[in-house]
């Protein structure tokens, strides 16, 4: 996921340098987005700090993920995102969630437990549902247009 993030990235800011997995005292930053053509001379702006997190139902050896183990990932990525992006003085700090989970249980539920201390801490929540194929994609829509027209599916 980190690369295909980059990629696209590098696509979009393309006078900017787009780092990944740099070292810093506390880890590894995800990905940075970083300018160093701009004025006075020998300025560098970090526009952005980007920490990734996958979300998913089950691990790797196919144990269902707990709820706890779920919520402490995300607070794991906020804290992240944080020192980070204050160790290098960024502009934007952003927790990027990509939700592999079996349902789409929103943004709001997601980031519930972690919303305030984000607010607080200057970190920017964003979610993505990654729907398993292109049917439930479709299906998600046609619910989506059902709900907001009032109608019953």
């Amino acid at each position: 996921m980190q690369q295909i993030v980059r990629l696209g990235l590098v696509g979009r800011f393309l006078w900017c340098m787009i780092r990944q997995e740099q070292a810093v005292k506390l880890g590894r930053t995800d990905i940075e987005i970083v300018d160093d053509r701009t004025e006075p001379p020998g300025t560098i702006y970090h526009h952005a700090l980007l920490e990734l997190k996958i979300l998913r139902s089950f691990g790797s050896t196919g144990t269902p993920v707990t709820q706890e183990v779920l919520e402490r990932h995300i607070l794991d990525g906020v804290n992240q995102a944080h020192s980070y992006g204050d160790t290098h003085n960024s502009l934007l700090r952003m927790l990027c969630c990509f939700d592999m989970r079996k349902a789409d249980i929103g943004d709001s539920v997601t980031f519930a437990h972690v919303s305030n201390l984000a607010k607080d801490l200057n970190v920017s929540l964003r979610r993505w549902y990654l729907y398993h194929s292109s049917k439930a994609l479709r299906e998600a829509n046609a619910d989506a247009k059902v709900s907001t027209v009032g109608g019953a599916p």
